[in-house]
């Protein structure tokens, strides 16, 4: 499914990611994935999960090494990386580049837009070829023409993942299956 949680600035939405991300240890009750607690096996549960953050970290490497995050001499799975650069629209961003690939971004990603850091991320999460994709606000830096061809390509390319995102904009919200809504402390589906 393709699930989205919304909500006023505040409302918890992060908090919520946190918890479901097993890096906040709920004061009561249990987050479970297939019947579950996933604080028994944290290790599995992270990796069944992508998680593309807001806050981005953007090493002093190239684009490739931001992505695959491999500095050895670790094979690169060339149809993930491929599949990434498609789904997070960064295909252009490469073949417009003279070292493709092998373009270092600088630290923190200096000469980088905030967009195509966003962008590096999404292609970083999908390279894990995860079973749950968690994403907070994942598109915030990204206009919304690309946006809208980032979740398009999402949805053709892993229609067996799941999708959990806080989201705002309505044409994003309008393509998720399920929505809940975080408000005055609870959270209520709203479709």
């Amino acid at each position: 499914e393709k699930v989205c949680i919304v909500g006023p600035t505040g409302s918890g939405k992060t908090t919520l990611f946190h918890l479901i991300l097993g890096l906040v240890t709920p004061s009561s009750g249990t987050v479970a994935f297939k019947g579950k607690n996933i604080f028994f096996d944290l290790e599995n549960w992270y990796d069944k999960i992508g998680y593309i953050s807001q806050n981005l970290y953007i090493l002093d490497n190239t684009i490739k090494n931001n992505i695959t995050l491999n500095y050895g001499n670790d094979i690169t799975n060339q149809k993930l990386l491929d599949e990434s650069l498609i789904v997070s629209q960064l295909k252009n961003k490469i073949l417009e580049s003279p070292l493709g690939l092998e373009t270092k971004v600088g630290m923190d990603g200096i000469k980088l837009s905030g967009g195509e850091k966003q962008r590096i991320a999404i292609a970083r999460a999908i390279y894990r070829n995860p079973e749950i994709f968690l994403m907070d606000e994942f598109t915030s830096a990204i206009d919304q023409d690309t946006e809208e061809k980032i979740f398009d390509e999402f949805i053709k390319k892993f229609p067996n993942q799941t999708l959990i995102m806080i989201a705002h904009r309505k044409s994003i919200i309008d393509k998720c299956d399920v929505v809940w809504e975080i408000k005055d402390k609870n959270i209520i589906k709203v479709k």
